[in-house]
């Protein structure tokens, strides 16, 4: 009976790096998708209660009081009615749900592997990553940053800082990464890094 011929130290050590980046990519997937299907949806259920609100009585006679005021209103209330429909935003969130829900089930299947992969997991693994990555819509650079801020943060490693102005605006702008990483690292402690498992024959 033939046995699996043991790894090289340098072999080892590379499957473990892919390993590990592996598992950041589909990790940082998952939590942008997540963010995005929640700001999505709180988008287009924020605009369906103002439609709601403005169909109302007390509405109605507020609006009836000043005239002006009665236009504006029901200007408001038309773009809030039709702003989800333009947007696409029940569709959208759906979309990225999805997209959480599919690399979520990618990361629970690594983590039931256990902590060395051999090179078809790796491979297995690398190939559902990239096929999920396939279906995803253009990412907007300072919301990656920020999910990935959010990760470093947890293991207290290195962030990079987001302006103001970047994180009110991350979700309808793509800023340019380049640039966010060029200011440089928030100075914090990491973690020391996680010991590779010996190579066993």
């Amino acid at each position: 009976m033939s046995t699996a011929e043991p790894l090289s130290p340098e072999r080892a050590e590379y499957l473990w790096d892919q390993q590990g980046a592996l598992l950041d990519r589909c990790e940082l997937s998952a939590a942008y998708h997540g963010k995005r299907e929640r700001f999505l949806g709180g988008m287009e259920r924020l605009l369906q209660a103002v439609t709601a609100i403005a169909a109302t009585s007390a509405f109605a006679d507020i609006a009836s009081k000043t005239q002006s005021l009665g236009r504006w209103f029901a200007l408001l209330a038309a773009v809030a009615a039709i702003l989800p429909l333009v947007l696409g935003l029940s569709e959208r969130a759906r979309l990225h749900g999805q997209l959480k829900a599919q690399f979520k089930s990618i990361l629970a299947d690594m983590y039931a592997v256990g902590v060395e992969w051999t090179e078809e997991q790796l491979s297995a693994f690398k190939g559902r990553v990239a096929k999920g990555e396939s279906g995803e819509p253009a990412s907007l650079s300072a919301l990656v940053i920020h999910c990935q801020n959010e990760i470093a943060a947890a293991r207290r490693q290195k962030v990079y800082p987001l302006r103001k102005s970047e994180v009110f605006f991350m979700h309808f702008y793509s800023f340019d990464g380049a640039q966010i990483v060029a200011r440089g690292p928030h100075e914090s402690a990491p973690l020391p890094a996680q010991p590779r498992p010996p190579v066993t024959s």
